[in-house]
């Protein structure tokens, strides 16, 4: 499936007029049995695949640069995981059924494609609403916001078999795009970045479920896209110790980069262990006189890698950790796949 840009568009442009603009939406969880009934009512067998929504508000057509939203789309508040329909789609034994539920619970479209796809997990269940996956983001980092202007898109689907339903999510702002994952049945944050929107607008950003999809543009397996990410903490006397936990979603990156950066003021040393799936990587240390320190390495696993930052020397220091697995950028597309100029990337210094 992965491809929510299509799908969510297509959806918003096929049912305008049939749904009126919402102060506040509704999550996805809350209208699922409704449409569920749609689904077994064309047939017994019917496996939901993915739900998608958009929403906008209406000055957002101001920007001119052709995602003006028409009334299905609009809100009051974007980017708060609620939404004034939500689009749930099933596979059928000969067929693929899209079910449209608006906020208030009323079906108000459903349409049939012969397209059927075989090898799409489904989904049975999830325990994060879209509204509490935007929480558990907003928890994580200052960079999501819930504003009264922009775009927001949300997507949710299982991108393997016996792998757990995951929300990803992205919202459009006058100073670019900000996307963010996390695990739809466990909670976990699984990451978030943003891009600059330049000026090129959006129009080939292409689609982005599924660690970002495989959309027009986008990379392929064998191309990893850039992953990374930041985390800040404090060391002290009292807590000399912290530890932070992030992912390598996918394989082939060509180096994996950490830095350490005290905060200002600079007073104490502190050093920061990198530790792999399978290995102990190494160690940086950072100091009042060279306050920010980076270390990169080949050919870095997938999986859960673990920093444990550890005052050295001084009484408290507050830290930001920065993360990045390197991958190709390709012209043109604004998406997360566009030019990594302002990415997490360009953020982790030192030799290479």
């Amino acid at each position: 499936m992965r491809r929510l840009g299509a799908a969510i568009v297509v959806a918003a442009l096929a049912f305008a007029g049939c749904i009126g603009a919402a102060a506040q939406g509704a999550p996805a969880m809350e209208h699922r049995s409704t449409a569920d009934e749609q689904a077994y009512a064309e047939h017994e067998d019917a496996e939901l695949l993915g739900v998608n929504a958009a929403e906008a508000n209406e000055s957002w057509s101001d920007r001119g640069d052709g995602w003006s939203p028409n009334a299905s789309m609009q809100e009051d508040r974007i980017g708060d995981g609620g939404a004034p329909f939500w689009v749930y789609e099933y596979r059928l034994p000969n067929a693929t059924l899209q079910v449209v539920v608006d906020e208030d619970g009323e079906v108000v479209a459903k349409e049939r494609d012969d397209d059927v796809d075989e090898d799409q997990p489904a989904i049975t269940d999830w325990e994060i609403s879209s509204i509490e996956a935007v929480d558990i983001v907003q928890d994580n980092t200052d960079a999501w916001t819930v504003d009264d202007d922009g775009m927001a898109f949300y997507h949710l689907e299982r991108e393997e078999a016996e792998k757990d339903p995951i929300w990803s999510m992205a919202q459009f702002r006058e100073d670019g795009l900000q996307w963010a994952r996390v695990n739809a049945t466990t909670g976990e944050f699984l990451g978030s970045g943003s891009m600059d929107g330049g000026d090129g607008g959006w129009s080939g950003w292409g689609g982005w479920g599924g660690g970002w999809g495989s959309g027009s543009g986008n990379a392929s397996s064998d191309d990893p896209y850039p992953e990374g990410d930041s985390f800040q903490g404090t060391v002290s006397v009292s807590e000399p110790t912290a530890e932070h936990t992030f992912e390598v979603e996918q394989p082939d990156h060509p180096e994996l980069g950490v830095e350490l950066t005290l905060d200002d003021p600079a007073t104490s040393t502190v050093t920061a262990t990198v530790e792999g799936p399978s290995e102990e990587l190494g160690t940086i240390e950072a100091t009042a006189d060279e306050p920010a320190a980076a270390e990169w390495w080949d050919d870095p696993s997938p999986g859960d890698y673990t920093v444990t930052v550890e005052l050295q020397d001084g009484a408290a220091q507050d830290y930001t950790i920065t993360w990045c697995a390197e991958g190709e950028t390709y012209e043109g597309s604004n998406g997360p796949y566009g030019p990594d100029e302002t990415g997490i990337c360009d953020e982790v210094d030192g030799e290479r």
